[in-house]
């Protein structure tokens, strides 16, 4: 027993860039019936989405596109953003400087970011444990990028 323990300290792991991630996306490496998506340069699995998930969502969705008033903000719902050149998760909700059309060729990145919003229900722990540190260490790079939102 210790010996496994003493010898998983030589193991090295590959740590995907986005860029790898979308090749192997472009060659069928992943399948796309699986909803996936790249945290720290790793590839996750996503959980299908429970009612209670998607009701609490959608209600919290339209709360917020009621509110803005900023035409140059939209709501974002489970769409990828790019944080650095190894995460590329696929938030809940965020709220996304521009519009839609702005991103027509790249999804935004980090310094397109207002807000972002995780739902947590079956994924409680994984949003804790590695989405929360993610996101902090994005919104900690990146304050000197923030502007304030009108919401009415």
């Amino acid at each position: 027993m210790s010996t496994a323990i003493e010898s998983s300290s030589s193991i090295h792991f590959k740590y995907w860039t986005v860029q790898e991630y979308h090749r192997m996306s472009d060659l069928g490496i992943l399948d796309p019936s699986e909803r996936t998506e790249l945290i720290a340069g790793q590839i996750i699995l996503m959980t299908a989405k429970r009612t209670p998930h998607v009701l609490t969502l959608r209600l919290l969705a339209t709360a917020l596109e009621n509110a803005l008033v900023d035409p140059a903000v939209f709501v974002s719902t489970q769409y990828p953003i790019r944080l650095d050149n190894f995460s590329e998760p696929e938030p809940d909700l965020a709220l996304v400087k521009g519009t839609i059309l702005d991103y027509a060729q790249a999804h935004p990145g980090a310094e397109d970011i207002y807000l972002v919003i995780e739902v947590a229900d079956s994924t409680l722990k994984q949003d804790c444990e590695v989405k929360d540190k993610l996101y902090a260490r994005w919104r900690s790079l990146s304050l000197e990028n923030r502007v304030s939102l009108n919401i009415g």
